[in-house]
């Protein structure tokens, strides 16, 4: 039989009796003292649980983006005119270093998700006790605080210049969102195709910009910020026209092209710019796209004089490896600036006897 008194209260949780309180506003406490001061330690818990695994979340987002830049690089350096060895071995090392962090991102997630390691050490076909002491908590803090992401914490621009002028404006950014064919990279695979192919040593380029080699080599891996004199100065020293690089930068940092600019020209600039990134030549590009354009549709793409349709250019971005939303809006003025010459210079079908 139940003994307690009616007008007696229980904590919830525990059910200790509660001492009587001061007469106050409000609702009674309906725990006791050693029940609430565990509440707050729970929900610091909780609160604290969460931020690591937004931490970890944004560590693993961050690997996987290095690691797809540094073997989409990969791809370009084997493929087509083959990188030299020790470049293709530091390049491999990136991919594995920014995997190695991507593992230890999400083994790191799910135990804060209270996962045990019994449980994650079967995705990875280890026994727990081997899962247990290859990632113990030193490893995880000294994997994820050495693996710096060059790119992180940059948003696509540090700023405006006041004119947007090429020279004016800040530089490229070390970052985006995650996509295997940034704008960005295409103007650094630009780079490092016209280097391979010209045999020019990151000695020359360096002496270009008064710089060590070693910056170089950061620059066109995207560790450093690639800035517009830079550009300049490559060009120069590799031989290739600014005109081509120009969309390319542009399309990067987010700048309109120049006041005057022709439109057409402009986008064919572009289409150059990214055959030079891509590694292809004319005839290489034709044999990709085979089944896909004729030769006749590509070189009027290429050269004109017409400007195709969307349906055209859309192909080609993706067989250049650029993003269709980057190329859209020089399409679209470039199109409605022909069709405007078209209309203007298209002969009249009234004769002069029309007028008197």
């Amino acid at each position: 039989m139940d003994v307690r008194h009616r007008a007696s209260r229980f904590c919830r949780d525990c059910d200790t009796p509660l001492e009587l309180e001061p007469a106050r506003s409000g609702r009674p406490s309906a725990r006791c003292p050693v029940c609430r001061s565990r509440a707050p330690e729970k929900q610091r818990k909780e609160e604290k649980d969460r931020a690591t695994r937004a931490l970890c979340e944004e560590a693993l987002r961050a690997a996987v983006d290095d690691a797809v830049r540094h073997a989409e690089a990969l791809m370009h350096e084997t493929y087509g005119t083959m990188a030299p060895t020790g470049e293709l071995l530091t390049r491999i090392a990136c991919v594995q270093r920014a995997l190695t962090a991507a593992q230890a991102a999400a083994v790191a997630r799910g135990r804060a998700q209270h996962e045990t390691h019994a449980s994650l050490a079967v995705h990875l076909a280890m026994s727990p006790d081997h899962f247990r002491k290859k990632f113990s908590k030193e490893y995880l803090h000294r994997t994820l605080g050495n693996y710096a992401n060059p790119w992180k914490e940059h948003g696509l621009l540090d700023g405006k210049g006041a004119d947007g002028l090429p020279g004016h404006e800040p530089s490229l950014p070390r970052a985006q969102k995650c996509s295997e064919r940034r704008a960005p990279d295409r103007l650094r695979a630009a780079l490092s195709h016209a280097t391979r192919r010209s045999q020019a040593t990151q000695r020359t380029l360096a002496q270009a910009i008064k710089r060590h080699p070693s910056y170089v080599s950061r620059l066109l891996s995207g560790e450093k910020p690639l800035h517009w004199p830079y550009v300049q100065a490559f060009a120069r020293t590799l031989g290739i026209a600014e005109r081509l690089l120009l969309p390319l930068y542009n399309v990067a940092a987010d700048i309109e092209p120049p006041p005057g600019t022709d439109p057409v020209a402009y986008l064919r600039d572009y289409l150059g710019g990214l055959l030079l990134a891509s590694g292809h030549t004319r005839q290489t590009l034709n044999d990709a796209l085979t089944g896909t354009l004729t030769p006749a549709t590509l070189r009027e793409a290429l050269d004109g004089p017409r400007i195709p349709n969307w349906g055209v250019h859309e192909q080609l971005a993706a067989a250049l490896f650029s993003l269709p939303s980057d190329m859209r809006p020089l399409w679209q003025a470039a199109y409605h600036h022909a069709a405007v010459q078209a209309h203007i210079t298209k002969p009249s079908s009234l004769h002069a006897e029309h007028f008197g």
